[in-house]
């Protein structure tokens, strides 16, 4: 695959290295979904899967620990960023659409809430104090219907972490929010600062 390299230099990703854009580029179609025969470009937010060969494009990421996104029943899998995060880590990441299915997290050692919340602490107070996570959960949902998963009974006994000094690209801001706020923008961001404390393993 040809590597290009990003030079915008007030560019957030000018450190990346991007695979060619060109394959992407050509498509200028909707084809029909393999799993439930929508039209659909690039890929089938309902059914999570790529459409044709979109795949072939497209890198696997290895993520450094597992992710799972509980996801309201009001939020339109169409404007759902969530089915990003299951492209390009399928291995690691699940999408939770009922809450009846969400696990019973309080046995699994090195779990967090990534949300802002009143009891929610910075990410490197909590990396400080308990080390390494292994499981991050994101909730993905509306301000308004975000008390809804909030208070579901699984997350109960789990601590809550939210980003601090953390701005994003992304085009449709939160009122009253000085920072970007995106499924997978969060992720990526909560990856950035493991990262620069050492904790992602």
């Amino acid at each position: 695959m040809d590597i290009a390299t990003t030079t915008s230099e007030n560019s957030h990703f000018n450190q990346l290295q991007l695979a060619s854009f060109e394959p992407i580029k050509k498509i200028k179609k909707r084809f029909n979904c393999k799993l439930c025969g929508r039209k659909r470009m690039y890929f089938c937010y309902n059914c999570r899967v790529y459409i044709e060969n979109v795949g072939d494009y497209v890198p696997k990421v290895k993520l450094p620990f597992n992710v799972d996104i509980i996801k309201h029943r009001l939020e339109r899998d169409g404007k759902s960023t969530a089915v990003h995060a299951v492209l390009l880590a399928p291995e690691q990441t699940k999408i939770f659409d009922n809450f009846v299915d969400v696990p019973e997290y309080e046995l699994r050692p090195g779990t967090v809430i990534l949300c802002p919340s009143k009891y929610s602490i910075p990410i490197n107070q909590y990396l400080l104090n308990n080390g390494s996570i292994n499981n991050l959960i994101v909730l993905d949902s509306t301000w308004n219907t975000i008390g809804t998963l909030k208070s579901l009974p699984q997350l109960n006994k789990l601590p809550w972490i939210h980003l601090s000094n953390y701005s994003t690209e992304y085009w449709r801001p939160q009122k009253g929010l000085s920072s970007g706020f995106l499924r997978i923008k969060i992720s990526h961001g909560f990856w950035l600062v493991c990262a620069e404390k050492g904790r992602l393993f």
